[in-house]
C-alpha cells in the first residue's frame, strides 16, 4: 500500500536502525568474529531466538516479494534480498525498507526493468 499523501515516511527511522545496528553489528563481528555466532544451538534459548528470526526473516521475505510484485518490478529481486539477509542477517531488511521505492512504477520503469 502507497503512504497517503501527505503521510511522512519511515525512512529516517529505518536508516536510523540500520545506522545504529549496523554499527553494534560490526562492533560484535570486530570484537568476537563473524563467525562467533554458530553454532546457534548450544542452548534452548539459542535455538529458539535463531528459529524465531528465521520464521520473521521468512515472512518479511513474503513480503518483499508481494511489494516488488505490487510495484510491477521482477519478483526476482527476493533472491538478492535472501542472499543478502543470509550474509547479514537483518541488516540486508532494513536495506531493503531504506532503498526500496515508495510509490507507484510507471510503465516506462516497468518496460525498462523488463528489458524491453
Amino acid at each position: 500500500m502507497d503512504p497517503a499523501p501527505g503521510a511522512r515516511s519511515l525512512k529516517p527511522w529505518v536508516a536510523l536502525v540500520l545506522l545504529g545496528f549496523g554499527g553494534f553489528s560490526s562492533f560484535t563481528a570486530l570484537h568476537d568474529g563473524y563467525w562467533s555466532a554458530f553454532p546457534p544451538f548450544a542452548t534452548w534459548s539459542e535455538t529458539q531466538i535463531f528459529c524465531d528470526l528465521v520464521v520473521a526473516l521468512t515472512l518479511f521475505l513474503g513480503w518483499t516479494a508481494a511489494d516488488l510484485k505490487r510495484q510491477g518490478r521482477p519478483v526476482g529481486w527476493v533472491a538478492v534480498v535472501a542472499l543478502g539477509i543470509a550474509a547479514c542477517g537483518s541488516i540486508a531488511a532494513l536495506a531493503y525498507l531504506l532503498l526500496r521505492r515508495e510509490g507507484p512504477v510507471t510503465a516506462l520503469e516497468r518496460a525498462e526493468s523488463a528489458g524491453g
